[in-house]
């Protein structure tokens, strides 16, 4: 039985999309799988999606501090979005990563001081250039110390008043952090305490916020190397 280039190119096709469709069902290749989102636009704060602390909504932001109810495995990435006025408030907005949750003062009232890996921005000076501060919680066993204890990146440029961008890639060693679409650090640090992420705006509001899976790299290579091997059997076909 006889059959053509084209016709044989067309099956070859049909059976990479048929095992691209099966493995889709297993992990998804093409984009990151969202855990957890909040776009703020309720009347009051979503219970069942945050514990809370000191924190307010309206107008479809959130003021105060709050931490994400479930626990997140690494590797996950942070999506928000975020408002920062001049202020002589440092830190303004606080990121918590790799937290154990609250930290209590003796009157069991959880204090913003969230455990964790902070990293804290700030919108200092009138001409918008501000920076991010990352430190682990000091109070904190069994390593307080770990680096990045204290360490400072910047100056950033806000947009004063107006929404910035952040987007946050942790895997679990390294940290990145970008503001606007521009890289601001990549920190390695394996220091942690637990699996929640937490947000503390001070004189600052969270817009919104989303956080995803990050594909592992296995799939994407497998992905890679399937659609290099059909553009060489197209290669060979023509």
């Amino acid at each position: 039985m006889k059959c053509n280039k084209a016709s044989l190119y067309k099956s070859i096709k049909k059976l990479c999309c048929f095992g691209f469709v099966i493995l889709s069902f297993n992990e998804p290749l093409f984009a990151d799988v969202v855990l957890f989102e909040d776009s703020f636009d309720g009347s009051s704060i979503d219970i069942d999606k945050w514990m809370v602390g000191t924190a307010e909504q309206a107008n479809g932001r959130i003021s105060g501090t709050i931490i994400a109810k479930p626990a997140f495995t690494t590797p996950y990435e942070i999506f928000g979005r975020i408002t920062l006025p001049v202020s002589n408030v440092q830190p303004q907005f606080v990121v918590h990563l790799r937290s154990s949750g609250w930290n209590y003062f003796s009157t069991g009232v959880p204090s913003f001081d969230i455990s964790g890996i902070a990293l804290a921005f700030a919108n200092i000076t009138p001409e918008g250039l501000g920076d991010v501060l990352i430190l682990s919680d000091p109070h904190q066993s069994p390593n307080p110390l770990a680096f990045p204890f204290f360490t400072s990146h910047g100056p950033i440029s806000w947009n004063t008043n107006q929404e910035n961008k952040i987007h946050i890639i942790d895997d679990g060693s390294v940290i990145k952090l970008f503001v606007n679409n521009l890289e601001i650090f990549n920190v390695t640090t394996d220091y942690s305490v637990g699996s929640y992420v937490g947000f503390s705006a001070f004189d600052s509001f969270l817009n919104n916020v989303e956080i995803n899976s990050v594909p592992e790299p296995s799939a994407l290579s497998l992905l890679a190397i399937g659609l290099g091997g059909l553009a060489m059997v197209r290669r060979r076909l023509s």
